[in-house]
């Protein structure tokens, strides 16, 4: 990132409800470390949510991570959104 900020408020979704006894853990990593940003999608939900909120540093390397929990259901639909302000 160029600068401070703040993420929070993430929303993850798929297309294809995981199944009962699978899920699809949604992760934001900086710098390549899980981060308390995290929620997850479990049996028959197609979403999740989590307002917890991450401090992120200017140069920090944000990505997602999407983690399998058994043999969920489909993979095609994945998608995330979070709220992200500079400090």
């Amino acid at each position: 990132t160029d600068g401070a900020m703040s993420c929070r408020n993430m929303h993850s979704e798929v297309n294809t409800a995981p199944g009962a006894g699978n899920s699809w853990t949604t992760t934001l990593r900086v710098n390549a470390v899980g981060s308390a940003l995290s929620c997850a999608i479990s049996g028959t939900a197609v979403d999740c949510d989590d307002s917890d909120a991450v401090s992120i540093a200017a140069g920090d390397t944000l990505t997602v991570e999407y983690l399998a929990g058994g043999t969920p259901t489909g993979t095609a639909g994945q998608g995330f959104s979070m709220f992200c302000m500079p400090r």
